[in-house]
């Protein structure tokens, strides 16, 4: 039976063979750490990029959060009304006038001469000063329509809203991951 011969490490074939592997593993070192280094400066550039955008961000979000929006809505309709309104007065109602009498009043004087008639002639004023109570007790009947047209101003403030609330909570998780960049 034959011995296989046996390539020991000091033998002189094997020497180039090192040498080529060495230079290739030297090769794939250097090709895996310019990956890398190409790999981690894309990371660092997104995240810079990702600051920024998300500063602008916050900016915006307190933006909207203290904004305010106007609008204006239309009311055009018609409203029944249908009521009966009580109604009580007491008033007192001062009388003051003077009325005036120009009058020929014709008396009949019996007398044992016979009947007579004298006329006696009026010529005067008579004062009136009073007050009379007047009390009004009564229920009005409404039945009516009311037409109402009409434009209502509204102004509404986000961060009075619960859309602020969000506004603030999307805020505050922002700069606790921008912190976190």
């Amino acid at each position: 039976m034959d011995t296989p011969t046996r390539l020991t490490p000091s033998s002189p074939p094997a020497a180039p063979l090192r040498l080529r592997r060495s230079a290739i593993l030297w090769g794939l070192l250097g090709l895996s750490l310019a990956l890398h280094v190409l790999t981690l400066s894309g990371v660092l550039a997104a995240r810079g990029t990702a600051k920024q955008e998300g500063d602008q961000l916050l900016v915006l979000l307190d933006e909207a959060a203290t904004s305010s929006f106007a609008l204006t809505i239309p009311v055009r309709d018609t409203i029944p009304v249908v009521a009966d309104v009580p109604v009580r007065l007491e008033l007192d109602v001062p009388i003051r006038l003077s009325i005036p009498i120009q009058q020929n009043v014709d008396l009949p004087i019996n007398t044992p001469l016979g009947s007579t008639s004298i006329s006696i002639p009026l010529n005067l004023t008579v004062p009136i000063s009073t007050t009379v109570p007047i009390v009004i007790d009564r229920s009005i009947a409404i039945n009516t329509s009311v037409v109402v047209d009409t434009d209502i101003p509204v102004a509404i403030d986000v961060a009075k809203t619960p859309f602020g609330g969000y506004l603030q909570q999307i805020r505050e998780q922002l700069a606790r991951l921008l912190r976190a960049l």
